[in-house]
């Protein structure tokens, strides 16, 4: 049976509730009476497998949510997402053991549909009527999609004229309420936290507990890819820290449960003007910090990430490292990336960036391994220059002389 627990004080609530904060503040887990399950099981599964078992996330119930009713699961076969390798990124971080795990290539085009279908499956079995999330954008797409899916009616709240125009986009395409909000992300967030609350409506942001579960299937996904052999290192975007703070879980339950025999460190990565928890890292975690956020990367705009507690839990943990990047070095590795033919949106190069200033001061070595997380599509944040500026004339010497440039 599963339960939500307080990994700060202990308290427990039963898995059924809505409520995902502790009365002590900090937020709830999901803690799980797992059976032993040899890496040959989730081996044997695939896209080639029955429903819904042919998900990348739901090949892993077992480590996700067991028991849930397979007749209840809302899935569009997310996850099986390839974990690819690169010469040329591998050259611009500064060491040859570099993949590339994609997460941009889920259905909405971010790994936000993993948590999405364990929160919403659980949300709709419970007889949920409304859903409701604060967003930057990829979880907007998300929850709109699998809310879609399960016939259940949905709206986000995302900050006007900061949100990528192709993911309100999909949002609305897939019948989503899009409310923009005169504020940032954490505003938002703060307004939604009060609704659900109130118990006017199911919140499935990260700090949603059921939502992290389905996160964890990244890690165990790409622990499989590699034939269970942990890398050394898992670098990835931190913003609401829910990644952090699911990949931390996901490692403590493979280590336990003995599908693999290391545990690898966590790279956590923020853009220097919204890095909150890599202040709160280089501080010693003596406070928890919040800024006003300033960066281009849209996706990790948060000065005041709800999952701190459970994110510093895994740091510490797996002996991790908290950095912040310039929005001009995210651009370095958003090109390496994109130039690879791999491509991803901004935020989702953040891991790569960190990746290579942990190489450049040392603490990555060039023998060591790496595992970056790309978490959402190149095409989330298309290019606002015009296509018209870039015209020429239907003339043969016209385009001669522009592939002469």
């Amino acid at each position: 049976m599963a339960i939500l627990r307080c990994p700060a004080c202990g308290a427990e609530e039963q898995a059924s509730s809505a409520r995902y904060e502790c009365a002590c503040g900090e937020l709830l887990e999901v803690e799980h009476s797992f059976r032993l399950v040899g890496r040959e099981v989730f081996d044997a599964r695939g896209l080639h497998s029955p429903a819904p078992l042919d998900s990348g996330v739901w090949r892993f119930r077992e480590l996700v949510y067991p028991r849930f009713p397979s007749e209840a699961v809302v899935s569009l076969r997310e996850g099986n997402t390839p974990l690819y390798s690169s010469e040329s990124v591998a050259s611009f971080v500064g060491i040859e053991q570099v993949k590339l795990k994609h997460e941009g290539l889920n259905p909405s085009g971010s790994f936000k549909d993993r948590g999405m279908t364990v929160a919403v499956s659980r949300a709709k079995a419970s007889g949920a009527r409304r859903l409701l999330c604060a967003s930057t954008g990829n979880t907007a797409a998300s929850l709109a999609a699998y809310a879609a899916a399960a016939g259940i009616p949905c709206a986000i709240l995302a900050p006007a004229g900061k949100t990528s125009a192709a993911k309100l986009a999909q949002a609305t395409a897939y019948g989503a309420q899009t409310i923009l909000l005169r504020g940032d992300f954490d505003h938002a967030m703060a307004l939604s936290r009060e609704l659900a609350r109130a118990g006017e409506v199911e919140l499935v942001n990260s700090l949603n507990p059921f939502r992290l579960e389905g996160q964890k299937s990244i890690v165990f996904e790409f622990l499989a890819q590699l034939g269970w052999r942990a890398p050394d290192w898992i670098a990835f975007p931190a913003g609401n820290l829910g990644n952090c703070s699911a990949f931390g879980k996901a490692l403590r339950e493979a280590r336990y449960l003995g599908l693999i025999d290391r545990t690898p460190r966590l790279l956590a990565v923020q853009a220097a003007g919204a890095a909150p928890f890599a202040r709160g890292f280089e501080q010693g975690w003596t406070q928890r910090v919040s800024v006003e956020p300033q960066t281009r990367a849209s996706a990790i705009r948060i000065g005041a990430p709800v999952s701190w507690g459970r994110a510093e839990r895994a740091i510490r943990e797996t002996r991790g490292h908290v950095l912040a990047v310039s929005d001009a070095e995210l651009d370095l590795a958003k090109r390496a990336i994109d130039r690879a033919g791999i491509g991803c949106e901004l935020a989702s190069a953040a891991g790569v960036a960190g990746a290579r200033e942990l190489v450049r001061r040392g603490l990555i070595g060039p023998e060591e391994s790496v595992v970056a997380v790309l978490t959402a599509n190149l095409l989330k944040e298309p290019p606002t220059e015009s296509d018209e500026a870039r015209a020429i004339e239907p003339e043969l010497d016209a385009l001669q002389r522009a592939l002469a440039q």
